[in-house]
């Protein structure tokens, strides 16, 4: 149950769902201790916690925490999806991409959230062809999908889609955000810390060119 309410309170701070984010941060950490306290063997438990880390750019905890969750169960193909987002955000988005191959094969029938991050790291990675082929087929995508589905199209040079994915990105995101940022991309920049924390702010300048090109104003 705490590592639950860990998820559901981090997911309310990535989707900025709540106006007092830093509460909700607050509380995803609390709940994510308190369950690696109670069971030092659940993995999963480990894998939320360094996620959250990570989010809290304390990148060597996030490491230490994430590595802790594969080695006490490397068949848990969730932990292993979420260390891969942690090697996208450090940089290391080939190596992500070869983390989410091994998720895949331990679990055939994974969750859309795996091809989320696979989209994410092959973003990171400047496959932007591979990126909008693998955030396309998720069957029912949160509104982040459409943000990194258009950045994907604008670094593919498809200015048309890309531009269309962010309309439709800014509709969506107006109806169910707690405050909507508005159109100006540097308001945005909460949300895409929230998407991926980068380590290196290079890998935020390569995400907030593409979603210039599609549209969001300086």
């Amino acid at each position: 149950m705490d590592n639950l309410l860990a998820l559901v309170c981090l997911f309310d701070w990535m989707a900025q769902w709540v106006k007092n984010r830093d509460a909700a941060m607050a509380s995803a950490f609390k709940n994510a201790k308190r369950a690696v306290a109670l069971d030092e063997t659940f993995s999963t438990a480990h894998a939320t916690l360094g996620e959250i880390h990570m989010f809290r750019r304390e990148f060597d905890d996030a490491r230490y925490w994430l590595e802790r969750a594969i080695e006490l169960n490397p068949n848990d193909a969730n932990s292993l999806g979420q260390y891969g987002l942690y090697l996208s955000a450090v940089g290391r988005a080939d190596e992500a991409l070869v983390q989410y191959d091994v998720s895949a094969r331990i679990n055939p029938l994974q969750a859309d959230w795996v091809d989320w991050l696979r989209g994410i790291a092959f973003f990171s990675a400047r496959r932007y062809d591979e990126a909008i082929a693998t955030l396309r087929i998720i069957r029912d995508p949160i509104n982040e999908v459409r943000g990194w589905l258009a950045a994907s199209y604008a670094g593919a040079g498809r200015l048309d889609e890309a531009q269309a994915l962010l309309e439709e990105f800014l509709r969506v995101a107006e109806d169910d955000m707690a405050v909507f940022p508005g159109r100006k991309l540097a308001a945005w920049e909460d949300y895409w810390h929230g998407a991926v924390q980068y380590q290196n702010e290079a890998d935020f300048e390569h995400l907030y060119d593409a979603l210039r090109k599609a549209g969001f104003e300086d």
